[in-house]
């Protein structure tokens, strides 16, 4: 149970991490909001899919 909540802390400081760039460089690039929506959207789905593969893989 702990390597678990080890492993959700870790995807939402890497989430948040992750935000906080795409902001940064939505901010300073000037992306539209559908190019920012798609790619956060990539960017959860790969944080989603490595993690539920760790934790499947761990078994």
């Amino acid at each position: 149970m702990t390597g678990w909540g080890r492993e959700i802390s870790a995807g939402l400081v890497g989430t948040g991490v992750a935000i906080a760039i795409m902001l940064w460089a939505w901010r300073s690039i000037g992306w539209p909001a559908p190019g920012v929506a798609i790619a956060s959207g990539i960017g959860v789905y790969l944080l989603l899919r490595s993690g539920l593969r760790s934790r499947y893989g761990r078994r």
